[in-house]
């Protein structure tokens, strides 16, 4: 009984004919080479490009993916500032993520606002004060004010854990 292999390149089933053949023909193994090299170099350059990212790079990858998750967790509710349903929404900081970083990805932080809101109004902070006090309550809005205070800075193993965190919560 002859063995039949399937192809690495094209899976179709062929007779092997030499020692350690992985491929039917001699077209399909050159591209099953070049696809395998391709395939090595994109991975090394991947690697590259990560050892020249920095903390402030990590720390957008990390905002980017906990203000999906905010959208998602908030998606169909107001405004947390004016109440009114977000026709265009965004992840708004009641703290501002870039000047009080220690809470930067505290989820009582940052909620569901209208586009109006967060940016022509600055987040609308009066009514997004008085309406997260509502929403978590004084003792955890005076918690978020104290640790709003502690300077924080991130390292990068930190920002890669709250990456994959909020991107496992995201699928």
């Amino acid at each position: 009984m002859e063995k039949k292999n399937k192809c690495v390149n094209c899976k179709k089933f062929f007779k092997i004919e030499r020692f350690n053949q992985v491929a039917c023909t001699i077209e399909c193994s050159v591209q099953f080479t070049i696809k395998n090299r391709l395939k090595a170099e994109k991975e090394k350059t991947n690697e590259m490009k990560e050892g020249l990212l920095t903390v402030t790079d990590y720390f957008k990858k990390a905002k980017t993916e906990f203000q999906i998750f905010i959208r998602n967790r908030d998606k169909n509710k107001p405004c947390i500032s004016c109440l009114k349903p977000a026709k265009k929404s965004n992840a708004g900081h009641f703290f501002d993520s870039i000047r009080f970083k220690n809470v930067a990805f505290n989820e009582h932080n940052c909620n569901i606002q209208c586009e109006p809101c967060n940016r022509n109004l600055s987040g609308n902070l009066l009514k997004y004060r008085e309406n997260l006090i509502l929403k978590i309550g004084l003792e955890n809005f005076r918690i978020l004010e104290e640790e709003s205070e502690i300077e924080k800075k991130y390292t990068i193993e930190e920002l890669k854990e709250i990456i994959i965190k909020y991107k496992n919560l995201n699928k």
